[in-house]
């Protein structure tokens, strides 16, 4: 979502699709409602089942042991979903403090301490995402090679890396504004909200990074999930025109075909989940008024309702992933559940 208010939110300038929308007068009340449901009642039920899907994913895995690279990287994945579904509820915990009378600007303390968050953790989980994929497609491309270069310890390092420049790119952010009280002519009231002391163009610089660096993982993890599927096809045509010696020792690979199949799946799911959130994030950049407080709020947040529920299914569903696709994960969760050692 929009990380700043835009200092231009009364702007005149034609903005295409959106002034026709906007012309189209659909009652307010109506986005609002549509809004409401989405960001809140079927969020916050999403939510809520994927964040114990998502404690079960990490208790399997950490039962499982983080001793390979797959196990890592899928441990880290689901750590960075379960925190965005937990900030999902947390932002909806706010939502219902705005009904309150207290001095406090909560659409400010919303978007500091739950939306900009969630923003972080969505391009987190999109850096883990691809990383996986990569080290998938060039295990398939190159197996022998690659397995000697993706270790164990080097996927550990690998991983806090992203998480650490990740946490980093969003110290600018925070920098940028402090909690302080502010006078709202409109209200004639001195309310507790956010006060930004950055330059409209370190502002702009920070978001612009933030918007184009979504499009590039996402387009990435594209290109190297197409190459990771051909990688794979060429793989099975050579298996099927293999001799039996040939096929008894790629039987040795069955259960490697089945996680790249699940690794291309995952990657799939959050293209198409993510792809709606990416593409708001430019609309919001190239359109004035298209953000919170601006002429476009009813549409933004009405369409950015939707971008959420997409968003909290990825962080939910690769669960179901996990246990179709993975044996070892399966047998896990069986014994788990059946208190067994």
């Amino acid at each position: 979502m929009k990380l700043f208010k835009d200092a231009d939110n009364n702007s005149e300038t034609s903005n295409g699709f959106l002034s026709v929308l906007w012309t189209i007068h659909v009652p307010e009340i109506h986005l609002q409602i549509v809004s409401f449901f989405n960001l809140i009642v079927l969020s916050g039920l999403i939510s809520v089942l994927g964040t114990v899907a998502n404690v079960i994913n990490l208790i399997v895995f950490y039962r499982q042991g983080l001793n390979t690279n797959i196990n890592i990287s899928f441990f880290a994945l689901t750590l960075s979903d379960l925190s965005c579904l937990i900030l999902q509820q947390w932002h909806i915990v706010i939502e219902f403090f705005k009904y309150t009378n207290l001095p406090i600007v909560f659409t400010d303390f919303q978007h500091a301490t739950a939306a900009w968050p969630h923003e972080l953790l969505t391009r987190l989980t999109c850096a883990i995402t691809l990383y996986i994929t990569v080290e998938r497609c060039l295990c398939v491309m190159l197996p022998f090679a690659i397995s000697k270069i993706f270790t164990v310890k080097r996927t550990l390092v690998v991983i806090i890396c992203i998480y650490g420049v990740h946490f980093a790119s969003w110290i600018p952010a925070y920098t940028s504004c402090y909690i302080g009280w502010k006078f709202f002519p409109e209200r004639n009231q001195t309310l507790l909200g956010l006060i930004f002391v950055a330059t409209e163009q370190t502002i702009a610089i920070f978001y612009i990074a933030n918007a184009f660096s979504g499009v590039f993982v996402i387009t990435c993890i594209v290109l190297v999930t197409l190459i990771l599927k051909w990688q794979l096809r060429i793989k099975s045509d050579w298996r099927n025109s293999a001799n039996a010696e040939q096929k008894k020792a790629e039987m040795l690979s069955k259960r490697e075909r089945k996680t790249v199949v699940m690794v291309i799946l995952i990657a799939v799911i959050l293209v198409v989940c993510y792809t709606p959130s990416v593409t708001l994030s430019l609309i919001t950049f190239c359109v004035p008024g298209f953000n919170v407080g601006g002429k476009y709020f009813e549409i933004y947040q009405f369409v950015w309702s939707f971008a959420y529920v997409l968003e909290n299914i990825n962080s939910s569903g690769n669960i179901f992933l996990y246990f179709k696709m993975g044996s070892k994960y399966r047998s896990t969760f069986k014994r788990l559940f059946r208190n067994e050692d």
